[in-house]
């Protein structure tokens, strides 16, 4: 389809560009696209899913970000084992996912998804 979309990329604000692109590089594994530092704007990337980084001064209104994974179980000890702050374990959720959520340091708010199968699907 010539006029295809291609990609959603959030914008997160950050109080501080150097210790959020440590956060996202260090703790969270994702890789540095590009950084504008006179704007105080980045990118980072990790399987495919990028993010942009962008210096604003708080408060901030909230942003929700919501990942799909194969594995939450993999990616929620990923998360613990390298130091990220995670609000709550995996569980299985009444709408037909399992999920957990984690934040960064500027109180970002992430949810790691996996859709449940259906009982029909699961036969």
């Amino acid at each position: 389809m010539a006029n295809a979309w291609r990609e959603l990329v959030p914008e997160l604000p950050v109080a501080d560009l150097e210790r959020a692109l440590n956060h996202y590089q260090g703790t969270l594994g994702f890789t540095l696209q590009w950084v504008y530092e006179a704007h105080g704007f980045a990118s980072v990337i990790r399987d495919g899913v990028r993010l942009f980084l962008r210096r604003q001064n708080p408060p901030f209104d909230e942003v929700v970000c919501n990942f799909y994974v194969d594995d939450v179980d993999a990616v929620y000890a990923e998360l613990v084992a390298s130091g990220a702050h995670v609000l709550c374990a995996p569980a299985d959720k009444p709408w037909g996912t399992r999920e957990f959520s984690f934040d960064d340091p500027d109180q970002n708010l992430f949810r790691v998804h996996r859709l449940l199968k259906k009982a029909d699907e699961a036969a």
